[in-house]
């Protein structure tokens, strides 16, 4: 499960393994008993990447009253994109 990272290279997640006994840690998911950590740096790239892609679809204007705004899936189609699903 384990992947090698290459020299000086952040996996965008790890898993720690929450039994003190046996720290351990996974790029790849592990069972119930890990902790995901996210790569904050990679966490904002994501977010950016998919806000310059999509928020366009999201947006609505009333001509009439000059008024714009989002709909109300974006959150959760934004929060869904970055847990990956």
């Amino acid at each position: 499960m384990n992947k090698v990272m290459k020299e000086n290279e952040a996996p965008e997640k790890i898993y720690i393994n929450s039994n003190l006994e046996n720290r351990t840690w996974l790029i790849g998911k592990g069972d119930t008993s890990f902790i995901e950590y996210t790569n904050t740096d990679s966490c904002i790239e994501k977010a950016a990447e998919w806000l310059r892609k999509n928020a366009d679809n999201y947006t609505w204007y009333d001509e009439t009253e000059g008024e714009s705004g989002m709909i109300d899936s974006f959150v959760d189609d934004f929060r869904d994109y970055m847990k990956g699903e």
